[in-house]
């Protein structure tokens, strides 16, 4: 079997060799890891700990050498900057490098370092990698007034770290190496985001861990009785702030339980799943001696597979078996002990406090995932590849030859087939057999065969091909998760066996306890009871969402004011809320254009009664409260905001010889390069055809708003009493706008995500919260790509104008509230810079950073996990929003320039006689409710 292990492990090597021997991973031609490690020579080398006195800061960096919390270090004050560092290699070899940091409290997001040797990054992870933070609870979990368990809130613990170098990319757990020849040496140090010190940077020769068995030799044990239960929610820190405690209660033997109340009582799942993170617990023991470790858990997340940790007893990794725990596939309650020879392992604790370390490694999917993200890259080039010879409709009468018009196309094919087909057994071995893991690579192992058989039908199957390859990156990305719910372990002297689950007669009664106590429950309700001074609150979101407002309003809110807040999740809108006779104090995530529509029927509270109202309207952007004004009288405060970005593949620009856009000139430019080549551009487009689209107001449906404002016009006169739109202005606009469409042929409708990832749009406008699914959930392309403000209309003077119009929602006061002060405390805090800035991190926590929450309060979005290049590339295109207002019959704007776009894309009809006529009946509608609301004749 070891040699038939060994055969197959160089035919990989064979193959990926084939494979990309004429290919580079990396976007700016250095090399991947995965290519340097190749040529990585095993030579023993000797520790290095550099000397950080004599490190030389370059002119602009914001740092120095000094004293920090007690010790000398360098230290970075500021982003940005780089330091060198000399030093001496006395062994020639391969070196991994080891910090001893201090976070710095600022943001709450991940340092980011880039480093060189001798002035070159040796391979592409060098240029930038990431040191965690460590967190706490701020306290013991909370309980609300209905019995129910809430987290309390997550705080940073700025304490010294240590933390080696490994890949920010997640497809390698163990430390990055990297070779040194003996002899001197400079190591230079970049910061690249968030302050820090530096204590210590050691350079640790690659040496192996000693075995259990020697383990066991190195101290003396004797017998004495102790065990202690540790609940795995209770964990003393944590690596990052969304690891929160959650309720599970499919089981009475998970602890705490219980039948009526939501009880906090496991730790994990998917927010515990990517390669780096840890939690880490304290446990004190009576005496020196060896003790058990047995785990509760959970693990239903990849069938079939394990998920992976680390574990370490104070800060080191035990012995070599400790590198990698396996909790197994278990859908139901298991329990898991480290076994050698089919014996329990002990582990060595000295008298007093330990700590005790899970932290999230890939174990033996290291092996298949940085193939994955290989193959995945090389599929998506050459797709792309024969979609800009054939298109997205190719003829079916045509012969394309793509055999030939590609270069290795067919040899490539079956590099990768084998390939696949070689992870497909090694996946299987994982698996020993069990679940569907890996279904997709003999899928697209077939479907690659098929190709190479009938090369002229390869154009027919190139969807089916597309799909397939993201079927195959979202897998890939799937089985790096390694999510895992903990309940709790027991460290004892004696072997111990954790209760698992529960008995027959035990789920029956659950779930009859279940059942009949949903009658008297009200899940929906998540208040923290109410006084005389209370107010109601309705929110039009997810129980996440609502949840992590109820934990909020408990610990935030009402001990700050002394004011209760009675929190209901509803999918009622605010039109039926009124309609009831029911309706709250307070409602949040309301449509852009509905404040207005419902003030003027006499709905909602004027909030420029307040005598601070102008303190708090200077949070957002000048134009944020426009669309929730008639006349001098604001009806709605801001929540989020949302507006348009340019994404582009760079690598694929690179590859064509295009520059990115500054102005829609240099886009057009572009636009005829890309479909020359066979591939497309999005430029958003939504029709309408619900109310609700209607309410979202005019500003996030397309880009004609950002056509007209470049160009000086606007939607209304200046009291905001008609359409302003019948100018030659206006009209210029729109023909742009319905140009890209009639006559450029840009799509009306695509998945701008899919195609993004396989470079077959290497360039897109879209709401700049797609930055967010990208950078999750397509990590092939990481760093071949990028975000920046959309084009604009070049001046006189010589600067761009970037302007456009915005989106997102609002918080309002009914006018119906009997406490109106406590509800403008309310809406005050809850627009407010501290509340946003924890609700979009405690939000982001939960759900991860696809759901990084659009604040509109310009404080907390410089407070949120962007880096600082992102950060400054959204203030760059923010400031180049403008609100649109809503007035009395605007509704039927957003309609009439729909109605509008669709004469003259659809029906051919001319854009400037399009627009006049719906310009006229636009016009006409909000005369008529100006009449109805103003008596206006």
């Amino acid at each position: 079997m070891k040699l038939q292990r060994f055969i197959s492990i160089v035919l990989a090597l064979v193959i990926l060799s084939s494979l990309f021997s004429s290919f580079s991973v990396s976007a700016d031609g250095e090399l991947s890891y995965r290519e340097y490690s190749e040529k990585l020579r095993e030579e023993q080398g000797k520790d290095v700990s550099l000397s950080l006195a004599g490190a030389v800061f370059s002119d602009n960096t914001v740092g120095k050498y000094g004293k920090y919390e007690n010790s000398d270090a360098l230290i970075f004050e500021n982003n940005g900057g780089f330091v060198d560092i000399p030093f001496v290699c006395e062994e020639a070899g391969s070196y991994a490098v080891k910090f001893e940091y201090f976070p710095i409290r600022h943001k709450r997001i991940n340092i980011e370092l880039g480093m060189k040797i001798d002035g070159k990054y040796l391979y592409s992870d060098m240029k930038s990698f990431f040191l965690s933070r460590a967190y706490k609870n701020d306290g013991d979990i909370k309980t609300d007034s209905q019995g129910n368990d809430y987290n309390p809130q997550q705080v940073e613990e700025t304490i010294w770290l240590t933390s080696y170098f490994y890949s920010s990319g997640g497809n390698y757990d163990s430390p990055m190496e990297f070779f040194l020849e003996k002899g001197a040496h400079t190591f230079s140090l970049f910061s690249l985001q968030e302050p820090f010190a530096v204590r210590a940077i050691v350079l640790k020769a690659k040496t192996e861990r000693i075995s259990y068995e020697e383990y066991l030799k190195r101290n003396s044990d004797h017998s004495f009785d102790f065990s202690k239960k540790i609940e795995a929610e209770n964990a003393s820190l944590k690596s990052n702030p969304s690891l929160l405690a959650k309720t599970d209660r499919s089981s009475v033997k998970t602890s705490p339980f219980s039948y009526t109340n939501q009880k906090l009582n496991i730790i994990g799942g998917e927010a515990f799943s990517s390669v780096g993170q840890w939690l880490c617990y304290d446990i004190d023991v009576p005496e020196n001696g060896y003790y058990y470790i047995d785990f509760r858990y959970s693990q239903s997340y990849n069938q079939g597979l394990p998920s992976n940790r680390r574990l370490y007893i104070n800060d080191e990794v035990p012995f070599k078996e400790a590198e990698n725990l396996q909790f197994v596939y278990e859908p139901d309650w298991g329990s898991y002990s480290l076994k050698v020879n089919g014996e329990k392992v002990k582990y060595y604790l000295k008298k007093g406090k330990n700590t005790i370390k899970l932290e999230v490694t890939l174990g033996d999917v290291v092996k298949v995932a940085m193939r994955l993200d290989d193959i995945v890259f090389v599929l998506n080039e050459y797709y792309r590849k024969m979609v800009m010879i054939t298109g997205s409709s190719p003829d079916k009468y045509r012969d394309y030859n793509l055999e030939s018009e590609v270069p290795n196309l067919l040899e490539t094919f079956s590099n990768v087939s084998k390939e696949l087909k070689e992870i497909e057994k090694q996946v299987a071995g994982m698996t020993s057999g069990k679940g569907n893991s890996g279904n997709i690579l003999k899928v697209l192992a077939y479907q690659l065969d098929g190709m190479i058989k009938e090369p002229s039908g390869i154009p027919y199957r190139l969807n089916s091909l597309s799909s397939n390859i993201g079927s195959l990156s979202s897998w890939s990305l799937e089985i790096k998760s390694q999510a895992l719910d903990l309940d709790y372990f027991v460290v004892s002297k004696k072997s111990t066996e954790v209760e698992t689950d529960e008995s027959f007669f035990e789920t029956v009664k659950r779930e009859v306890l279940y059942f009949l106590y949903s009658f008297v429950i009200d899940y929906n309700s998540m208040g923290t009871g109410e006084n005389q001074d209370g107010i109601s609150v309705w929110i039009n979101t997810g129980r996440d969402q609502a949840n992590i407002l109820r934990r909020m309003t408990d610990d935030m809110f009402t001990p700050q004011e002394g004011i209760s807040v009675s929190i209901k999740l509803t999918s009622a809108n605010a039109i039926q809320a009124f309609l009831s006779g029911n309706a709250p104090d307070a409602m949040l995530n309301i449509a852009r254009g509905l404040p207005v529509n419902l003030a003027l029927r006499g709905a909602l509270y004027d909030l420029t009664e307040f005598s601070d109202f102008d303190d708090v309207k200077a949070q957002f952007s000048a134009t944020a409260t426009d669309p929730f004004k008639i006349n001098k009288r604001v009806y709605g405060l801001p929540e989020t905001e949302t507006y348009y970005m340019l994404f582009t593949r760079d690598d694929v620009l690179k590859d064509l010889g295009i520059n990115k856009p500054e102005t829609w000139d240099d886009f057009y430019e572009s636009l005829q390069i890309l479909q020359l080549n066979g591939l497309y551009v999005g430029v958003p487009y939504a029709g309408v055809d619900s109310s609700a689209a209607v309410d979202a107001g005019i500003g996030s449906k397309n880009l004609f708003s950002a056509f007209l404002l470049q160009e000086g016009g606007s939607f209304y006169d200046e009291k905001c009493t008609t359409t302003n739109l019948s100018n030659a202005i206006a009209v210029s606009a729109f023909e742009k706008w319905t140009d890209l469409y009639a006559k450029y042929g840009l799509p009306l409708s695509y998945n701008f995500f899919n195609r993004f990832r396989t470079g077959e749009m290497p360039m897109g406008i879209a709401l700049y919260t797609e930055y967010n699914q990208l950078k999750a959930a397509a990590p092939e392309i990481s760093g071949l790509w990028s975000m920046s403000p959309i084009p604009g209309t070049r001046k006189e003077d010589g600067s761009v104008d970037r302007s456009q119009g915005g989106s997102g929602t609002a918080c309002v006061m009914t006018s119906t509230t009997k406490n109106p002060e406590a509800a403008w405390k309310f809406l005050k805090w809850w627009t407010g810079a501290d509340a946003q800035t924890r609700y979009g991190t405690d939000l982001e926590s939960v759900m991860g950073v696809a759901a990084r929450y659009p604040t509109a309060n310009i404080e907390a979005k410089a407070n949120q996990q962007w880096t600082t290049a992102e950060y400054n590339t959204l203030m760059a295109q923010s400031e180049f929003v403008s609100e649109i207002p809503v007035i009395a019959g605007s509704y039927y704007l957003t309609r009439g320039i729909d109605n509008a776009f669709r004469e003259t894309v659809y029906d051919g009809r001319n854009a400037k006689e399009s627009l006049i006529v719906w310009n006229k009946e636009i016009a006409d509608e909000i005369a008529r409710k100006r009449e109805e609301f103003f008596d206006e004749k």
